[in-house]
């Protein structure tokens, strides 16, 4: 047999750590920065697809650079690498970023809400993954999943009631940017169906190295720096970003369903390749498309929020998405192999079900998108400022 011995999917999820703090504190800003820098929506346009790029392109090269690391130095170095990475872009920003003044701490600062809203998803997180190894009846089970949703609830309650909110609820207001958050977490935690169990599929099934699973998604990452840097801005340009997120999130689930056909005994050229090729494509145009629809939503001086929020949704869709996944692969997986398949084609089977549960996701995201988000204006035009506009978050 070609496939590695099967493990539990659950032992293989990575679960939300500490090392992701200042991550958070720096992504939550770059997407502000981004769409406040530019007022002319052509200019706006190309820099968010820069940033898309930027986004997903890191996401699909790092298996590679991670393939190549843990084959000719070991694991650990996946770790380290960032630690240079990470002082260069502090040399690199001191020098290129113009100087700001926010406002400070002095109006207060709602640690309570930022407590619940972490606790609250990690719990949940926590919750679903460990529901595959104890069980959904569980009582362990059936204390952490509404303990984590009561905590959320707790959140919401209290930035409708704190003072100095970290997320006015009013903003939310605004039903383009209300949508293009559950649009983005859908997405997000369908593409992880790909990031993850493509990876999986490349290694475990056709027995590839960790080298040659990265070399695997190069071709996905190039597609993606071609549509977004080149691409994408002069389609929004012409038709609007409403409809090349439409585009995007459907060939994005065309390209889930074909991965739901890859074989046990497939082949990288025909089982992989194509629905990669047709998933960049479909996420070069989408990323860039929903960022804009939900930056062009708000003024200038609700940027900063918005952008704090788009990061979160996106690395809350990343997390919530793996973990569902991550359960219903260990399910069907378990239920194959108790009805008499083989390890090989239960552990296939499983992945089956997670390319088909990450296209129903994406087409939920497309349906919503189809009724809730409003088409933009063309791109030719300028963004109106804060001074011009002259309110909060635009209500759409």
């Amino acid at each position: 047999m070609r496939h590695r011995d099967r493990r539990d999917v659950a032992d293989c999820v990575p679960l939300p750590s500490g090392d992701r703090w200042s991550g958070a504190i720096a992504s939550a800003c770059i997407l502000g920065m981004v769409a406040t820098a530019f007022s002319d929506r052509r200019k706006q346009a190309q820099a968010i697809a820069a940033y898309s790029f930027a986004s997903a392109g890191g996401g699909a090269v790092g298996p590679l650079l991670g393939g190549v690391l843990t084959e000719l130095l070991g694991w650990h170095w996946i770790f380290f690498i960032n630690a240079p990475i990470g002082a260069t872009l502090i040399l690199v920003g001191l020098r290129a970023l113009p100087a700001d003044r926010g406002e400070g701490m002095g109006k207060g600062t709602d640690f309570l809400g930022a407590a619940l809203v972490t606790s609250g998803t990690m719990l949940l997180v926590y919750a679903v993954v460990d529901a595959e190894r104890v069980g959904w009846g569980a009582a362990r089970t059936l204390l952490l999943g509404p303990l984590a949703l009561l905590l959320l609830i707790g959140f919401v309650v209290r930035q409708a009631t704190a003072a100095e909110p970290l997320l006015p609820l009013g903003l939310l207001r605004s039903r383009s940017l209300a949508a293009a958050n559950i649009v983005q977490f859908l997405m997000i935690a369908g593409m992880f169906g790909l990031l993850f169990f493509g990876m999986l599929y490349l290694q475990r099934v056709l027995t590839y190295s960790a080298l040659q699973a990265g070399i695997g998604f190069v071709p996905i990452a190039v597609v993606i720096a071609v549509v977004s840097l080149g691409l994408s801005t002069r389609l929004i340009t012409r038709y609007g970003h409403r409809a090349m997120l439409l585009l995007g999130l459907a060939l994005i689930t065309g390209a889930f369903v074909m991965l739901s056909f890859a074989r046990l005994d497939g082949v990288y050229l025909v089982d992989f390749l194509p629905a990669g090729l047709l998933m960049g494509l479909g996420f070069g145009l989408a990323a860039p498309a929903i960022m804009g629809l939900g930056m062009t939503a708000v003024s200038p001086a609700d940027s900063g929020i918005a952008s704090g929020l788009f990061n979160t949704t996106q690395q809350i869709g990343g997390a919530i998405g793996l973990a569902v996944l991550s359960a219903l692969v260990g399910a069907r997986t378990n239920s194959l192999v108790a009805a008499g398949k083989s390890g090989a084609q239960s552990l296939v089977g499983g992945y089956h079900a997670a390319f088909l549960a990450s296209a129903a996701f994406t087409l939920t995201a497309l349906v919503i998108g189809l009724g809730l988000l409003k088409a933009t204006p063309s791109a030719g035009g300028k963004r109106p400022t804060m001074e011009s506009s002259g309110q909060g978050a635009a209500v759409s």
